[in-house]
């Protein structure tokens, strides 16, 4: 299979792994010269900076990628990453360990987010 690659999202993709690893060594380094209560913060902000950018990074990178078929990428499937599957509207048979997606499963996943959003939002109805 031929592909190539968008140069302009490949170089993005470099910059947000640069800037990602830097934010990332810049709170590693402040943790020595933080008080008692600070560091554990200045930790967990190095992992979520370093996570989030080399997730980042990587979504950009698949979407410089250029093949000569057709792919999508399912923006609801992407923001409800961390929910189970039967949560995302996925079903399976009984006996099998394959998740797969309904017919519905747009209709399911539309559902579900709008649960969620008047779960944590009760004074939007």
């Amino acid at each position: 299979m031929i592909f190539t690659y968008d140069p302009i999202l490949v170089i993005f993709s470099v910059i947000v792994a640069i800037f990602g690893a830097y934010t990332c060594f810049d709170l590693v380094i402040r943790i020595r010269k933080s008080e008692k209560g600070v560091d554990k913060a200045l930790l967990m902000g190095a992992a979520f900076a370093i996570g989030g950018s080399i997730w980042s990074m990587h979504f950009v990178a698949m979407l410089a990628v250029q093949l000569p078929i057709v792919i999508r990428y399912d923006v609801l499937m992407t923001l409800m990453h961390d929910l189970k599957p039967a949560q995302r509207g996925l079903v399976r048979a009984e006996a099998s360990p394959i998740w797969s997606f309904p017919p519905d499963y747009i209709v399911r996943l539309r559902s579900r987010l709008t649960e969620i959003y008047s779960e944590t939002n009760p004074a939007a109805h």
